[in-house]
């Protein structure tokens, strides 16, 4: 029986109802938020806890990013306060947006529900999303304007539409607009939507979709103006804010492209040279935060999957708007090391494509096994892959990519649990989820001690950055449970001056190491050298690493701040 012939009544019929969809996120949804208010064991991971320090310094931008998450913290924490749940809440409802915008462009692509619900799933369980939603880190709500921003595109340009293109320009240029509040790489859709829309159009004349010329350049003319017009207002902070620092975003960006000029690139250093570690290990990292669900997306990509030509276009589509970010890293690999996540946007079009091969493989599994089951019991001959049954690869990726995500999913709600088995807990890496809390309990006492045996404001002064985020959440607390009160102690990043690279903490006026008032301050030091504290105060106490930092980062007490002379500083790290 074809494919053709089955779909009509295919796999799970009750899929094809968009309340299905909604249903799967709506329950995923709620699940999450009640994880996060009652049974999360993690705390604010680093990056967590310097977006909400942003959100306690609001500004038109940021060092490294624009203002979207900082905003986006500072309206749960408004409503539900200062707690990890507050910094969190929102993160669920980010990655719900996502799964709807990804459910939304399968379903309207193939016009059929079952690929959107298949699309939702994916996403859901994706190895690289099944976690990410618990956390409020930029990657979920930056995906999920991706996502929207594509869904609206593919509305714009699809070849059968008649009306109503003006409207999706305007949503795929606010989403867009939005997105790059959050990360600036999600402009690199727009040469996807350019190179998918040239596709589509090449589909539609094929199929003699424009003889009326309904897609013509003419007819978006005026919706890709407005949506320029959102875009670019949305991007007016961020530059504004960056020509009032003289570009320091550039500069970071350019570091972290391993170029001259940037901020973790030694000046003059020049010169290329190449490690094919970056490469696969970028590679190996994509694959391993998309799991089986990427090898779906050949499937739905190969020659007669279908045999309608607005969806063959729609497939195209997807895969453009993930190509340029791939293609992008990958060559900055040849340069530079890349992180894993820098190209998840990827994932937005490539699951929805998953989906649909996913719902192919379905349909094409159960066409075959009811021909099978219509044979004599002792004359079925073996028919699957992996088995006797009937099977198709579509069908056996969307189990595997199903099974792999539940399992990520359930150990990653509780890895803390998984630490504690013997030899295999040695192995886990739970430091990074917990070690914000155990620092800020090590510390506590410190800062009690000092603040005993001086006079004035203590000084908590920690080299890296998201440790000293960190610190300002939970040290508070800890101190406050001490009786120690919060003006007792000051909080400050040396980053910039002990060979890291500038933070924002370099442009809050409270949080300026080179503020005359923190002068003859005693303080409490984390990270870096000892030799390197010695050159900053007058004196040190070398306390060893703390037992609740799992990195074994140096703390010491200093007597007498000097101030950061980066000359001496230098040499000293240099040692």
């Amino acid at each position: 029986m074809a494919i053709s012939e089955v779909r009509e009544h295919g796999f799970a019929p009750w899929a094809r109802a968009w309340p299905a969809t909604i249903a799967l996120v709506g329950i995923v949804l709620v699940a999450r938020l009640v994880y996060l208010a009652a049974f999360s064991p993690y705390a604010l991971i680093e990056d967590e806890a310097f977006y909400w320090l942003w959100s306690q310094h609001p500004a038109w931008s940021y060092y490294t990013k624009g203002p979207g998450i900082a905003l986006t913290i500072g309206a749960s924490t408004s409503v539900l306060g200062n707690t990890e749940f507050g910094v969190r809440a929102l993160a669920p409802v980010f990655a719900a947006a996502l799964s709807l915008a990804a459910a939304a462009m399968a379903r309207d692509v193939t016009r059929d529900g079952r690929a959107g619900f298949c699309a939702a799933v994916l996403v859901t369980l994706a190895p690289g999303l099944a976690v990410a939603p618990l956390l409020m880190t930029i990657d979920v709500p930056y995906m999920a304007c991706w996502a929207l921003a594509a869904w609206s595109a593919w509305h714009a340009i699809d070849p059968e539409a008649r009306r109503g293109r003006a409207r999706w320009w305007m949503l795929c240029g606010a989403a867009l607009g939005a997105g790059f509040l959050f990360k600036y790489t999600i402009l690199l859709l727009l040469p996807g939507i350019m190179l998918g829309a040239w596709v589509a159009r090449r589909h539609a004349r094929a199929s003699g979709g424009e003889a009326s010329g309904e897609n013509a350049p003419a007819r978006h003319t005026l919706g890709l103006a407005l949506g320029a017009v959102l875009l670019l207002a949305c991007m007016t902070p961020v530059v504004v804010w960056n020509v009032q620092h003289e570009w320091p975003t550039l500069r970071h960006l350019l570091g972290h492209l391993g170029m001259s000029g940037g901020d973790m690139t030694p000046s003059g250093s020049g010169g290329w040279r190449y490690d094919p570690r970056w490469t696969l290990e970028f590679v190996g990292i994509q694959i391993a935060l998309a799991g089986p669900a990427l090898l779906l997306v050949p499937l739905a990509m190969r020659r007669g999957a279908s045999r309608d030509a607005r969806e063959r276009a729609g497939r195209w589509f997807l895969l453009c708007c993930a190509m340029p970010i791939v293609v992008f890293y990958l060559l900055v690999t040849l340069k530079a090391e890349a992180e894993g996540n820098w190209a998840l946007g990827a994932l937005c079009t490539l699951l929805p494509l998953g989906g649909i091969a996913a719902r192919d493989g379905l349909d094409a599994r159960r066409a075959s096994l009811r021909a099978w089951l219509a044979m004599p019991v002792g004359g079925r001959p073996k028919w699957g892959k992996l088995r006797k049954r009937p099977e198709s690869w579509g069908q056996i990726l969307w189990d595997w990519s199903v099974g792999v995500g539940l399992v990520v999913t359930l150990v990653g709600a509780r890895i803390d649990l998984l630490a504690r088995v013997p030899v295999v807990g040695e192995r886990v890496p739970i430091g990074r989820l917990v070690v914000g809390r155990t620092v800020a309990g090590d510390v506590a006492p410190l800062v009690e001690r000092v603040a005993h045996e001086s006079n004035g404001t203590v000084l908590v002064i920690s080299q890296h950055y998201g440790r000293a985020a960190q610190l300002a959440f939970y040290l508070p607390g800890e101190l406050a449970r001490r009786g120690v009160p919060r003006d007792a102690f000051a909080l400050l990043c040396g980053s910039s001056r002990l060979g890291g690279r500038t933070t924002d903490f370099d442009f809050w006026p409270e949080t300026d190491v080179d503020d005359p008032r923190w002068l003859g301050r005693d303080g409490v030091c984390l990270g870096a050298t000892t030799g390197q504290w010695r050159e900053v105060f007058e004196r040190v106490e070398d306390i060893g690493p703390l037992p609740g930092d799992h990195k074994k980062r140096t703390a010491v007490i200093g007597r007498g701040f000097e101030g950061f002379r980066p000359s001496a500083i230098a040499r000293e790290g240099a040692r």
